[in-house]
């Protein structure tokens, strides 16, 4: 809880199974952005390898930008957790202000449907994505699974955009989707998110 940027990250070739637990109070800041619950990207894994994520029956709520933030493709399964999205930041005139419980987008490589028997994609399965002033889900050039999801107080449930980038979603005809937009004239304009971080080495005099 009340943690700064993400309440968890995973990039690169890093690897996180997180079950059971509770994301919450993520604040943003000047100097260190977002309000994010989880942050996801695939920066480096051209060297490195993609991110791992497995988060299951977790809650996720109460994060300025939203639940879950996406950006690139990897090995990503998100099962049975309760998302969401929250208010949003604005931090622009015309910019998407977020507040999404799952924002997917382009990275170094585009996000794919999950793929069972090479265990790579992502994988969206029996969450309940709520309460977000955003998007329940936000698909920006991005594909995904989806399976036995339920959408709950969302400004819109689904957002797919950029739909020529990216393959259409499996199992989006089945979700009991409300409210959607869906390739719409005009993309919206979203935040672009990188997290670097540096380390500075003190010299001592002796």
């Amino acid at each position: 809880t009340d943690n700064a940027f993400a309440g968890a990250v995973v990039q690169a070739s890093g690897a996180l199974v997180l079950a059971d637990s509770l994301i919450e109070g993520t604040i943003s800041g000047s100097s260190v952005g977002a309000g994010l619950g989880l942050f996801v990207s695939d920066l480096g894994a051209q060297f490195w390898g993609p991110p791992s994520l497995t988060l299951q029956d977790t809650t996720v709520r109460d994060n300025e930008m939203g639940a879950v933030y996406i950006t690139g493709a990897g090995i990503v399964q998100l099962i049975g957790n309760e998302l969401a999205g929250g208010t949003g930041l604005t931090v622009a005139p015309g910019m998407w202000a977020h507040g999404d419980a799952v924002f997917v987008t382009a990275g170094e490589t585009v996000p794919t449907a999950w793929d069972e028997e090479e265990q790579v994609g992502l994988l969206l399965e029996g969450n309940i994505f709520s309460d977000s002033a955003g998007s329940g889900v936000f698909l920006d050039g991005a594909s995904a699974t989806l399976s036995g999801n339920t959408y709950e107080d969302n400004t819109t449930d689904l957002v797919r955009q950029a739909c020529g980038e990216a393959d259409a979603p499996e199992g989006l005809d089945d979700e009991p989707l409300t409210t959607t937009e869906l390739c719409p004239d005009y993309d919206y304009l979203t935040q672009d998110l990188v997290l670097m971080v540096y380390l500075t080495e003190p010299e001592a005099e002796l």
